[in-house]
């Protein structure tokens, strides 16, 4: 089974984290069949490109959402989709509640 790992940011409105998931799930490069989306929140922007950085710099693929509208800026990312020892990376982060 294959994973993408979605991250939102806790600092917009709830509608808007919904929203702008999709967004980076359904515009990431990651093939059109998914098994499983798993969600993750942080903090904010600064925070959000932190994770983007991290991993990517441990050689994932990821996409990174802009919205434009409201100066919102990068609201949400998504990976390409892991399986097996591959999604251990993701075990520091914190799931969405």
């Amino acid at each position: 089974m294959e994973y993408t790992y979605c991250f939102i940011r806790k600092d917009i409105p709830i509608h808007a984290q919904i929203i702008q998931t999709a967004h980076a799930c359904l515009q990431s490069d990651k093939p059109k069949t998914v098994n499983s989306i798993v969600l993750f929140e942080v903090k904010n922007e600064d925070h959000l490109i932190k994770v983007n950085e991290y991993l990517k710099d441990r050689g994932l693929k990821t996409h990174m959402f802009f919205e434009p509208d409201d100066d919102m800026g990068y609201t949400s990312l998504a990976t390409e989709p892991l399986h097996g020892e591959d999604r251990t990376i993701m075990s520091r982060f914190r799931l969405w509640s």
